[in-house]
């Protein structure tokens, strides 16, 4: 019986994370230079803090330290909304430095189908938005 128990366990385990990894499809791609236009806040920062929110879809508030901003972040400090893995939404891990592209008034959001990215595999879209504004 135990043997059975432990090979349901991971068999639903398994499928739970299956169709969670194949749901969350782009439907088109991201084009930086669009999403530039349309996106409230394009900031490069390091996650400091993840903070779990109540709700149904659940969605996480993550807190960044501003390396650069080139729209809609004007402080050090910022934070955006994002789903969890179960919604679709950017797997951000503290301590990481990201590119984001976020809409809507604060707390912005991303989603996994943004041009957001780590800032090590950002060089390109970095180097092409230029000049970043100053902090206020």
């Amino acid at each position: 019986m135990f043997q059975f128990s432990l090979f349901f366990t991971i068999a639903v385990s398994g499928a739970l994370f299956v169709s969670t990894a194949f749901r969350c499809k782009c439907t088109q791609l991201t084009n930086r230079d669009q999403e530039f236009k349309t996106a409230s806040s394009v900031f490069l920062g390091e996650v400091v803090g993840i903070l779990p929110l109540e709700g149904n879809p659940p969605s996480q508030r993550l807190l960044f330290r501003v390396e650069k901003s080139w729209k809609g972040v004007t402080g050090i400090r910022t934070q955006i909304k994002v789903g969890t893995v179960l919604t679709c939404g950017y797997q951000f891990q503290k301590g990481k430095t990201y590119l984001v592209f976020a809409s809507d008034q604060p707390p912005h959001f991303t989603a996994y189908c943004s041009s957001t990215k780590l800032a090590e595999k950002a060089s390109e879209d970095i180097a092409a938005l230029g000049s970043s504004i100053p902090f206020k």
